[in-house]
């Protein structure tokens, strides 16, 4: 009777510990899903091993070495900017609550949460934010954008430190928006904008210094170009593009017999180039051809759509691996490279595969 009274004790115990368990972790491992190959899914390297990737309104810390996936179930909001800083290592989360609030998430890289601010204003439900750390004497700042429109606020007041509305001037365009934004290095904000013409789209950049009201624009693009501020002032572009077969004439288009720059790295203040990759990817017809370019942490990847091979760089100017084989022409994301195992890790579906998968490629 005691033995039995003894396991009643231990098992209640347990129970009780896992029902106790703080939200604001991370949950058992669960399958992967499709949608975490979205090209739009931003991976944030936490470690050697493990990644995190942020999908439509979900946080996943994904584990490379083992092949598991871990939901972060500490939010059940909509997520609206996640950083990852260093010394000390966390990751920070905004998110907006039902009634509007908009929440700072202090997490430890092992997602355990360690603190929580809650802005006193009320925002629309259709704003979005990001937060920039504190830069030399400057505090930390939440930026928020409600369409054109952009707000500046510190942790104490509730009004607006400075408001900016961003200029949409058409021009020669039928339609101009304000496609992405980025406000994660303070006092530069960084726009995008889609220029729609006839049977054509155009693409600028913009930096936009806070503090002097000084504007940079990086030169007008006519391939779609994803962006991030990093480290050091500088701010990161790349593209992908597929060839069609039939091209309308008046709409601007790679020329597959020269070199395409598919990543370069430009100063946030002066918008000059400071370095570029680019290389020759031929078009073959009938068949999918063109490139595609992920980037995770510091480092780009870069595939010839025609020939399945891949390419490896550094964003400091540095070549780590050229035409690697072994991702072929399915669908795949790059996660990261493990500078120690000379390792590039994926997530991988090929036709046919019930789900997705974690790849390893040893880099030769």
């Amino acid at each position: 009777m005691k033995t039995v009274t003894t396991k009643f004790i231990v098992n209640l115990v347990l129970i009780l510990g896992i029902l106790c368990l703080p939200q604001s972790s991370f949950a058992a491992p669960v399958s992967f899903t499709k949608d975490i190959l979205n090209d739009q899914n931003t991976v944030y390297p936490i470690s050697a091993t493990q990644v995190l990737i942020k999908t439509k309104n979900k946080l996943e810390l994904v584990d490379v070495q083992t092949n598991t996936l871990v939901k972060l179930v500490s939010v059940n909001q909509k997520i609206l900017d996640v950083q990852i800083l260093s010394n000390p290592n966390k990751i920070i989360i905004i998110t907006q609550t039902d009634a509007g609030k908009i929440q700072k998430g202090v997490f430890s890289v092992q997602g355990i949460q360690t603190n929580e601010f809650q802005y006193r204003m009320n925002f629309p439900k259709d704003v979005e934010a990001r937060w920039s750390p504190p830069s030399g004497k400057v505090n930390e700042r939440l930026m928020v954008r409600q369409g054109n429109r952009f707000n500046l606020y510190s942790t104490t007041k509730t009004q607006p430190l400075l408001t900016y509305n961003a200029p949409v001037d058409k021009g020669i365009y039928e339609y101009v928006s304000l496609a992405d934004w980025d406000y994660s290095k303070y006092p530069y904000l960084v726009t995008k904008y889609v220029s729609d013409g006839i049977m054509a789209s155009d693409y600028e950049v913009r930096v936009l210094n806070l503090f002097t009201k000084k504007i940079t624009v990086i030169d007008r693009l006519p391939i779609d170009t994803g962006f991030k501020v990093s480290g050091n002032d500088k701010l990161e572009l790349w593209n992908s593009y597929i060839y069609q077969d039939v091209q309308p004439a008046n709409a601007p288009h790679p020329d597959p017999t020269k070199p395409q720059a598919f990543y370069s790295v430009h100063s946030l203040a002066s918008g000059a180039e400071i370095s570029n990759y680019s290389s020759v990817f031929k078009q073959s017809f009938g068949q999918t051809s063109g490139w595609k370019t992920q980037i995770a942490g510091k480092y780009v990847c870069v595939q010839d759509l025609s020939t399945g091979l891949w390419n490896l760089y550094e964003n400091n100017g540095s070549t780590v691996a050229m035409a690697q084989a072994g991702l072929g022409k399915g669908t795949w994301k790059f996660l990261g490279y493990n500078i120690s195992e000379r390792v590039c890790y994926f997530i991988v579906m090929e036709e046919g595969d019930p789900a997705p998968i974690i790849k390893s490629i040893k880099i030769k």
